[in-house]
């Protein structure tokens, strides 16, 4: 596993640990501002992890597509890259 993927992993074991932590929250019927306090937390902390995966699967996207000379794969890598990209904010 490559150090961006331990990163990646770290990030992923945090979130996960981030859940457990609400449904606790929710088990002992913790306030409802504070839940949802947690809740906003982990949704930024997975955003995070889509922003850092999708960085490295641009950078390894490029550098496979941009020495091979094929017309338009650049362009056209970086529009589905974009694409990945634009999903991430809905």
């Amino acid at each position: 596993m490559t150090s961006p993927d331990l990163a990646l992993e770290r990030r992923l074991n945090r979130v996960e640990g981030r859940v457990r932590g609400i449904k606790q929250m929710i088990a002992d019927d913790r306030p409802c501002a504070e839940v949802l306090d947690q809740i906003a937390a982990a949704n930024s902390a997975l955003r995070r992890v889509a922003v850092q995966l999708l960085r490295q699967h641009a950078l390894t996207q490029i550098k496979l597509v941009a020495p091979t000379g094929e017309e338009g794969a650049p362009e056209h890598e970086l529009a589905a890259i974009i694409e990945l990209a634009d999903r991430q904010k809905r």
